[in-house]
């Protein structure tokens, strides 16, 4: 994989971890009160385990910002606070699974 190639996915998995938030509040908040239930997220995200997870403070929410530190979470895999390569080649391959499962439902 090209250093190009590499830094257009990291530069894609950043703007899809800061981006997603607002567009899937958009999306997923059914009931407008700015957070996402655990039924909407769940049918947004269909991650089952994540929301327990992702809801810091108990509230039956997640927020903008517990959204962001989730996903950040599942690629700093050793918890260190940075992702390094092997966390973003890690990051890479998931990409590359997530893209290739929606082309195939696409094709359904």
């Amino acid at each position: 994989m090209t250093l190009k190639r590499s830094m257009a996915r990291a530069a894609a998995l950043a703007t899809i971890a800061i981006a997603a938030p607002a567009f899937a509040e958009e999306d997923w908040d059914r009931d407008g009160d700015g957070g996402y239930s655990e039924a909407e997220f769940g049918e947004g995200y269909g991650a089952s385990g994540l929301f327990g997870r992702w809801d810091e403070d108990g509230d039956g929410t997640i927020n903008d910002a517990e959204f962001v530190r989730g996903n950040f979470k599942r690629y700093d895999t050793d918890g260190d606070g940075t992702i390094d390569k092997m966390e973003r080649e890690g990051a890479d391959r998931e990409y590359d699974r997530e893209v290739a499962r929606e082309g195939e439902e696409d094709d359904d």
